[in-house]
């Protein structure tokens, strides 16, 4: 799975950099993101994808001043599919674990495996859910027409009351 590399174009302003690198960015996730959640993916691809979501939640995350409250809602989808993956790899480095350091004959080892094995299956099946409501029809559309429009319109803050107004 390709990296994120973002391109900043010290002509241009800040705004339209967000904008043509966030877009860019989406458009890429998306993509893996098909590819990543598809039936049968190996744990390690799985992994790459949940390494490439918190990238992507991160960078987004260091932008949220730039847009308004839609912004928050989209980041908040990414956190569930982000969960989701941490969980599944989780259960994969536990199982690790266990494999390793702990008797396969043993009855509660076996248990333990079938129990990681079990959380693991299920999972996944959340993340085979999940994926497609978040990547419905359009979806990737209507983040990069967000993206792309609203970058620099979020709502202003508040006025600050100076220290001599304060009660």
């Amino acid at each position: 799975m390709k990296k994120m590399k973002f391109k900043w174009d010290e002509t241009e302003s800040v705004t339209s950099n967000v904008r043509t690198q966030l877009t860019r960015a989406s458009r890429a996730y998306f993509e893996a993101g098909r590819d990543a959640v598809r039936a049968g993916a190996a744990p390690a691809d799985l992994h790459a994808f949940r390494l490439r979501t918190k990238r992507f939640r991160y960078t987004l995350e260091l932008f949220e001043p730039l847009y308004g409250p839609a912004f928050e809602r989209m980041i908040r989808s990414l956190r569930r599919i982000q969960q989701l993956l941490g969980d599944i790899n989780d259960c994969v480095t536990a199982r690790k674990l266990v494999e390793e350091n702990g008797n396969g004959r043993s009855p509660q080892v076996r248990r333990v495996l079938r129990t990681l094995d079990r959380r693991q299956g299920e999972r996944i099946a959340e993340l085979a859910q999940t994926w497609p409501e978040f990547d419905r029809a359009g979806a990737c559309e209507r983040w990069l027409k967000y993206l792309a429009a609203h970058s620099g319109r979020a709502a202003p803050e508040p006025a600050r009351r100076s220290r001599s107004a304060r009660p």
